[in-house]
Parts: structure tokens; C-alpha cells; sequence
């Protein structure tokens, strides 16, 4: 009788353990927007959908369990996007700086704070498929934490926003080719594509209160992996 009274009081334990894991904050509930260790974690926001040439709002915001003196946020654009000026930025960064394809600062966070960075967007006026990506380190990459998604911009139906999970729908770009004559829709290179993490995303050393950029600057900026523009 014992025996089966501690075998219950066992099970009781791992099943209020498993619901804590799997609760908001519980450790399985985790995304990938959070470093390894959960230390740091970062999330991206914006609209639902906006019409072609509008300004979108872009909402960062970077919560820590820990005390961190310089953190380096890096937000990566392409496809011919573009971020308002450092001027419009918030004044407890450092080192504010727009290059080609990303913008990035350096900042401060104490444990158990919540802060948020404010970025619009100006898309161009063209259709694809853009994305959007930010990237919080520390020296040493110790702390790596991202988050993203993508936007499906047409003509028709201005952009869409695509979170994380979500398959990106097909898409024909509305247009006419100068190549193929007059009616023919431009070839597009995504036809029915799944939504997938981008694998070449430029790796950002850590920037210390410098003027540098985070990594050397390529002659010319190469679209994005999921950036497929159209004329």
C-alpha cells in the first residue's frame, strides 16, 4: 500500500512538472525568437496586411532574464526596403547606424526588463516575396536570438504579412516581360514555396561601440534569400 501511494505521488510530480513545461513560460513552450538558454528573447510585430507605398510599423521588442551591459540588435532588410532615419530612434541606444540591407544599434537591459524599438518600413513598388530579420548578440555570439517573417507584396492586394509556420501562398506577379513580349507574365522563381528559415543570412559579429559596420560591406547588395522582387 505504500509502495503504490508513492508510485501516485510520483505520477502527480511528473504531471504537474510536464503542464509547467508546456504552459506560457514553461520551457517546451519556448520559440525560436528566444537564445539557447532562454536568456534573452526577441519578438517582431507589425500589421496584418498594408496597401502598396504605405509606411509599415515595425515593433521590436527584446525582454531578458538577465543583466546585459551591451547587447547588439541587427535588423536585416532587402529586396530594396528601406528604414526610417536613426534620428526618429530611441535615445537609450548606442552606435545607431542604416547600411546596405540592415540597420543596428547597441544597447543596454537590465534582468526581469522589457524593451521596445520602434522601426517603419517603406517597402518598394514592386511584387515578390520579402523577409524580414532580426538578430540580438552579445560578445561572443554567447547570446543568439532571432525572430522573422515574410511579406507577400502584389499590386492587387498590397503586402501580406507571413508569420513563422505559415506556407507561403503561390504567386504569379501581375506584370508584362519585356523579354517574352507584350501579356506574357514575368517568369517567377517561387511557384508553391514552404515557409522556411533563411539559410543565408549574413552572420553579425558583435559591434562594441564602434562605427564600423557589423561585418565587411559587400560592392553591392545582393537580395536576400527569400527576397524575390519583381521589375
Amino acid at each position: 500500500m505504500k509502495w503504490l501511494r508513492i508510485c501516485l505521488l510520483i505520477l502527480v510530480i511528473f504531471a504537474i512538472s510536464l503542464l509547467s513545461a508546456c504552459s506560457p513560460g514553461g520551457v517546451a513552450s519556448r520559440r525560436s525568437n528566444c537564445s539557447q538558454g532562454g536568456e534573452v528573447c526577441v519578438n517582431l510585430s507589425t500589421v496584418k496586411s498594408f496597401a502598396m507605398g504605405d509606411p509599415v510599423p515595425l515593433k521590436i521588442t527584446v525582454t531578458s532574464s538577465k543583466d546585459f551591459a551591451d547587447l547588439n540588435l541587427t535588423l536585416h532588410i532587402g529586396g530594396g526596403i528601406t528604414v526610417d532615419g536613426p534620428q526618429t530612434w530611441e535615445k537609450n541606444i548606442s552606435n545607431p547606424t542604416i547600411d546596405r540591407g540592415v540597420a543596428y544599434w547597441n544597447f543596454s537591459i537590465k534582468a526581469g526588463q522589457s524593451l521596445t524599438f520602434t522601426r517603419v518600413l517603406h517597402f518598394p513598388q514592386s511584387e515578390g516575396y520579402f523577409n524580414i530579420d532580426v538578430s540580438v548578440v552579445n560578445t561572443g555570439r554567447i547570446i543568439d536570438a532571432e525572430d522573422y517573417f515574410n511579406v507577400l507584396l502584389t499590386k492587387e492586394n498590397g503586402g501580406q504579412v507571413i508569420l513563422e509556420g505559415t506556407p507561403l501562398p503561390p504567386h504569379t506577379p501581375n506584370d508584362t516581360s519585356g523579354v517574352y513580349g507584350p501579356g506574357t507574365p514575368t517568369p517567377t522563381l517561387v511557384t508553391n514555396p514552404t515557409y522556411a528559415h533563411p539559410t543565408s543570412t549574413p552572420v553579425t559579429p558583435f559591434i562594441a561601440t564602434s562605427t564600423s559596420p557589423p561585418y565587411p560591406l559587400p560592392s553591392s547588395s545582393p537580395p536576400l534569400q527569400n527576397s524575390v522582387p519583381y521589375p
